[in-house]
């Protein structure tokens, strides 16, 4: 498999131009071959001549589209194609003239073209057509799924509506499913709404930013209640809310018995008294009462029989002073309803993970696979990776010691803990991407070079864990541009060594000069490349070693 493959990311929803870009990428993969194989030159100088070629006809196609159509870009996404025409031209005048270095110049040029232009620029113009719709006098067939509300299938979207204290202070939130583009839930699948809600608190935002000291309410249905993934939530900040459509069994009884002892705090969601919940109620903490179901001049008599039980009362939906006054009287412990606050969206990019990877760790965890298996898999994948080092705060246990590594963080979480996680983020996903993303790609070489420079540094080869540090660092200084992670708030909420915090803040230590060197041949910004090279006691063939492995490691991953 080459090191980028084509796929359904790529498509801008334009005929004419998906097709040329699908040639683009065919051209990218024989540049890659020529990348790993030394003696083919006239291989190199064919695939130069086809990008000339494609430079013609791709860009006068593209640019008579914005023309036709007053782009209001046209002229910087007119001068971005000269650009790329001046360098394929640079590349053949450096052919001819027996330069060296040639084809992974190549190779590291186009695959940033195809990330930056393809993926950014190209996508402008796109959701530009998108908006115009009939309006389009281009005849390219304009694919408009990709606009609009699909556009927020990218973000992690979670509710949070506030619960208050008799004082009228904040204790706790009840954490909602929310769907893209509404304001309020659209659940049609209570499995996958509870999963959401679970995965985007623990990996999206993060227990802490989402909750800070408070309480946390989510809804449970009958399956994740069931299961033993549940138990990666952190018990001293989740209430299990028991929906009411659940039907009491000795089972249903048994299970909260367990939470219970395992120190989980219940409550009963939507809750009218019944006979029915006698033992539930001597296991629950708190009952929620709906004031839409249960009115004022009913409320006293419904909840009277709740006193002869060590829990607290939960009023819901309260939406008037008159209400809340009531729910005092007849000693109601928690508020919650528009009176106080209405529910909030919170929103971040989503960091999604591909089914398929999903699966194969959960093969590899089930399989009880060596730990380099199962590091292996976390360290193709930026995302995921990120995911797991704030999985180790969320849970709880972060912030005993710095994290070193990815193994690190895998042997500070434990296989459990991950492979319950990796239950519900299978639950949450309708992700059905592989991995042949270039964002992912991009982030995937990055690390894998600095991991192998790392072996050649003056300083850092003779630290035992100076590579695996290096990788680390590589994949979380994709986050920043590739998912729109501010590198601030990755490093405030990871508990990361302090020599892999200064290396992403600032550039500092021999990792910070490491991610400055990947970043300056990431740029083809050789003339800068020297000097760093020779503080560091790196050669130019070690760089051109470090850069073969890197992409033969990258093609293996998928």
């Amino acid at each position: 498999m080459s090191c980028v493959e084509w796929n359904e990311s790529y498509d801008l929803g334009i005929s004419q131009l998906d097709e040329h870009h699908r040639h683009l990428v065919g051209l990218l993969k024989s540049t890659s071959d020529c990348c790993l194989d030394d003696n083919r030159e006239g291989t190199l100088e064919t695939v130069l001549d086809e990008l000339l070629n494609y430079a013609i006809y791709h860009f006068s196609a593209e640019e008579q589209l914005m023309l036709d159509n007053g782009y209001p870009e046209l002229r910087e996404h007119t001068q971005k194609h000269d650009l790329f025409t001046r360098q394929v031209a640079k590349f053949q005048q450096d052919l001819f003239d027996g330069k060296g270095l040639l084809a992974m110049e190549m190779m590291i040029f186009l695959r940033r073209w195809l990330i930056d232009h393809i993926l950014d620029v190209d996508r402008k113009l796109c959701t530009y057509l998108a908006a115009k719709g009939e309006s389009c006098n281009s005849p390219a067939e304009i694919i408009t799924r990709r606009a609009g509300p699909a556009m927020e299938e990218g973000k992690c979207l979670i509710g949070r509506q506030p619960i208050l204290d008799r004082k009228e202070e904040l204790v706790a939130y009840e954490l909602l499913f929310r769907s893209a583009g509404a304001e309020s839930a659209a659940v049609e699948d209570a499995s996958y709404a509870t999963a959401s809600v679970i995965v985007n608190a623990l990996t999206g935002f993060g227990i802490e930013d989402i909750l800070g000291k408070h309480k946390g309410f989510i809804n449970m249905e009958l399956e994740l209640l069931m299961d033993d993934s549940l138990n990666i939530l952190p018990r001293e900040q989740v209430v299990i809310e028991l929906l009411e459509t659940l039907r009491v069994t000795p089972e249903l009884v048994e299970r909260c018995r367990f939470l219970k002892e395992n120190g989980f705090t219940l409550a009963l969601d939507d809750h009218e008294y019944s006979p029915a919940y006698h033992e539930l109620y001597g296991i629950v903490d708190i009952v929620k009462v709906d004031l839409m179901q249960t009115p004022l001049h009913k409320l006293e008599e419904m909840v009277k029989p709740f006193s002869r039980y060590p829990l607290q009362l939960l009023a819901e939906k309260v939406e008037t002073q008159e209400e809340f006054r009531r729910c005092l009287e007849l000693g109601f412990d928690l508020f919650q309803g528009y009176y106080f606050a209405k529910p909030a969206v919170m929103e971040k990019k989503r960091l999604d993970d591909s089914g398929s990877t999903l699966l194969k760790l959960m093969r590899l965890l089930s399989e009880d696979a060596e730990l380099a298996e199962i590091e292996k898999t976390f360290r193709g994948n930026a995302g995921l990776t990120y995911k797991l080092l704030l999985l180790v705060n969320s849970v709880g246990i972060g912030t005993r010691s710095k994290i070193e590594t990815v193994r690190h963080a895998i042997a500070i979480l434990g296989r459990q803990q991950i492979k319950r996680w990796v239950q519900l983020a299978l639950f949450a996903t309708d992700d059905h991407r592989g991995m042949e993303n270039p964002l992912v790609d991009m982030a995937a070489v990055r690390a894998s070079l600095m991991e192998s420079l790392a072996g050649c540094h003056r300083v850092l080869k003779g630290r035992h864990d100076s590579a695996e540090k290096a990788f680390m660092t590589g994949i979380l200084s994709i986050l920043e541009k590739v998912y729109d992670i501010p590198m601030d708030e990755v490093v405030r909420n990871l508990n990361l060594s302090e020599d892999v915090r200064g290396a992403l803040t600032s550039r500092q230590g021999g990792l910070g000069r490491l991610l400055h060197v990947a970043e300056l041949l990431e740029q083809l910004e050789f003339r800068h490349l020297g000097s760093h090279l020779e503080e560091m006691g790196v050669s130019l063939e070690d760089v051109l070693e470090s850069q073969k492995r890197a992409f033969t490691w990258r093609k293996g991953m998928a």
